[in-house]
């Protein structure tokens, strides 16, 4: 994730309150952690586009939201981790998920497919959130819906 700098005070308040309760989710347990992935959607970035204006200042919205769709895409990824090491404990689903007993040639097992999503997070958020989501199906993990298709477009006037 690229380090960005913002002229508004006022979006670097909102973002750090934003990344302040994040903070607070992730001392909370995996369940607040997936919970700030599935309320994401314009959390805070309603109150960003409310006072924007000229088109210097969309440009400055449109990289406030890149940070926090790479911060949430990030924080979705950590609970599923969390969530599919937590259910290495029962033998059969370990085997399964680390493909001890699969024939060579299979399809990757899922923490290899785990491990090959944050190659998606630098060329494509959307991937990687599919990728996750697949893979939270597939473990019986509630997902979500990527939050992005509007987060990263313009507002045109």
């Amino acid at each position: 994730m690229a380090a960005r700098r913002f002229e508004s005070e006022a979006r670097v308040a909102l973002l750090a309150e934003w990344l302040g309760r994040l903070d607070g989710a992730t001392r909370s347990g995996v369940e607040p952690l997936f919970q700030v992935c599935a309320a994401f959607e314009g959390d805070p970035l309603d109150r960003l586009v409310a006072d924007q204006a000229d088109a210097e200042e969309r440009k400055e919205l449109r990289e406030a939201r890149r940070v926090a769709m790479q911060v949430v895409t990030y924080v979705y990824f950590a609970a599923t981790l969390i969530q599919l090491f937590a259910k290495l404990d029962d033998r059969d689903f370990a085997e399964r998920a680390l493909g001890v007993s699969a024939p060579p040639g299979a399809n990757p097992c899922l923490v290899d497919r785990l491990a090959n999503v944050p190659a998606a997070f630098g060329t494509d958020l959307s991937v990687a959130w599919r990728m996750l989501s697949d893979l939270r199906e597939e473990l019986e993990l509630p997902s979500v819906s990527f939050p992005g298709a509007d987060a990263l477009v313009d507002q045109v006037d």
